[in-house]
């Protein structure tokens, strides 16, 4: 029986495919998830069974071969308990990570050491996220770069919503949004917990918004609406707030947003989008992989390292107000989305890969 637990919404859909390819290789599996994650998963169909507060490490890991855990923002998140009693109990641990941001503070929990809680084995999204850890003393030997499952999941949904049509998905899934104008789905994020500062204004911006905020998303949020402002017609603007976003954080740019879409399942939304503009969430990624004509808007050079897509130079990059107004004036048209099938940056089948590699172990 093969343990697979997630604190964070990144870790939930990195594990969500698993169980099915595991019972492939004729593996069985438990899915946990933290509490907090429980309407999360529910909007996205991802079924897991919800930690209560009478499951304890001791619980969960008992008659496990392995265990395949997430890393979260929290540093006294449940995953680091399960991995420090599995290497006591001698169970192999493979930790999943959705992205290389942040790397340096994943494992790192209260402690000053960035490896502290690391699990046995790391399972990477990418080479940029494989880069990352050997920086920080991780053996090459114990990484493996299988992609993450959840890309093939977004693939097989393309070939749905390609289907149904942009058209179709606008009426279903926005009926207010007033014909002839473009919807632009703008994909905020919440405050960075594992280190606070990164989203807040400092010397390095070349984004600034109108100087009432300092928080990164709202800023970057008023010089997209301001974009619009100056557009005939005006683009329909659609706020998607982060799980963890607080929408008060928004008021300063309240005025420009025509709709706040909280909840449910995002990946129509996108589909049904004219544009779709993000900073460095992992909705961005997935927006590509479906196709969406999408662009990040960057208030600091180093954040372009935070997603492969962003690195690799495969979605579009703004970080000038004068980049901002010429991408977001140009053609909506989609990129060539067959492209990344060719590409190391999103490796496909990771699901089958980590299954794999559970049995031989």
């Amino acid at each position: 029986m093969i343990l697979l637990y997630a604190d964070d919404p990144g870790a939930a859909n990195y594990l969500s495919p698993l169980p099915a390819a595991l019972q492939a290789q004729g593996l069985q599996s438990e899915f946990w998830i933290d509490p907090a994650l429980g309407s999360y998963c529910a909007d996205r169909g991802i079924v897991a069974r919800i930690r209560g507060s009478n499951e304890s490490a001791e619980d969960m890991l008992v008659g496990k071969m392995a265990a395949v855990l997430g890393s979260s923002e929290d540093a006294d998140c449940f995953g680091h308990r399960l991995t420090s009693l599995a290497r006591r109990r001698q169970i192999p641990t493979l930790g999943v990570v959705d992205m290389c941001v942040n790397a340096e503070n994943r494992f790192r929990g209260g402690s000053r050491d960035a490896l502290k809680h690391v699990p046995d084995w790391l399972v990477l999204p990418d080479v940029y996220c494989r880069d990352a850890f050997f920086k920080l003393g991780f053996p090459s030997d114990r990484m493996l770069v299988y992609g993450h499952p959840h890309y093939d999941h977004i693939r097989a949904r393309k070939r749905g919503f390609d289907e149904q049509g942009r058209a179709a998905l606008r009426r279903e899934h926005f009926p207010d949004a007033p014909s002839g104008r473009q919807i632009w789905m703008f994909l905020a994020e919440g405050v960075d917990r594992l280190d606070p500062a990164c989203s807040y204004r400092s010397e390095a911006y070349t984004l600034h918004g109108r100087g009432d905020t300092d928080f990164r998303a709202a800023i970057v949020l008023e010089e997209v609406i301001d974009v619009a402002a100056g557009m005939t017609p005006r683009p329909w603007i659609v706020l998607r707030p982060h799980p963890k976003s607080d929408l008060s954080d928004f008021d300063v740019c309240a005025a420009g947003i025509d709709e706040f879409r909280t909840g449910g399942d995002p990946l129509p939304l996108l589909c049904a989008s004219d544009r779709v503009i993000g900073m460095t969430t992992m909705l961005l990624l997935e927006a590509y992989l479906l196709g969406c004509p999408a662009l990040s808007v960057l208030p600091r050079e180093c954040e372009r390292e935070w997603l492969a897509t962003l690195k690799s130079g495969l979605t579009p990059v703004a970080q000038t107000r004068e980049q901002l107004g010429d991408l977001l004036s140009g053609s909506s048209a989609s990129h060539s989305w067959r492209e990344y099938s060719e590409l190391d940056v999103l490796p496909v089948g990771a699901a089958g890969r980590i299954a794999r590699f559970l049995s031989a172990l």
